[in-house]
């Protein structure tokens, strides 16, 4: 038993954490204040990484700064408290810009943006998918 616990914290040895802002983070980011409001729109799926871009489904999700960290080791996103591996679903609300005139949007060059260059700006305090 102890055995396995050695070799489980040996693989989250060493830093994980990587600033969103970091040159090689997948995350694509913004500024947001959430008491500004925001966008109505649902953006639902899985938690993807691929090559070096993070997605919600088949869409290049932007993460609010204040809100959002990654780890790069074990490759969890951790946004309003909660922490989100690659694979789970997540579901925010938001919406979508031309990433090419959007201010302070960063996106990361693996991104691949949809036909219309967007990108999903998230303007939701969680990614909780709904329960309902």
């Amino acid at each position: 038993m102890t055995l396995v616990a050695v070799a489980a914290c040996a693989a989250c040895a060493g830093p994980a954490h990587q600033d969103i802002d970091a040159p090689d983070s997948p995350v694509a980011r913004y500024d947001w204040d959430p008491r500004d409001g925001g966008m109505a729109a649902l953006l639902e799926g899985e938690l993807r990484l691929e090559g070096d871009c993070l997605y919600v489904g088949e869409a290049v999700a932007a993460f609010p700064r204040s809100l959002a960290t990654w780890d790069s080791r074990p490759q969890y996103l951790s946004y309003g408290g909660a922490t989100y591996a690659v694979g789970d679903t997540v579901s925010a609300g938001g919406g979508f810009v031309d990433a090419t005139t959007a201010e302070d949007v960063v996106v990361p060059d693996g991104c691949v943006l949809n036909e219309w260059n967007e990108v999903f700006l998230v303007q939701d305090e969680d990614l909780e998918p709904y329960a309902g």
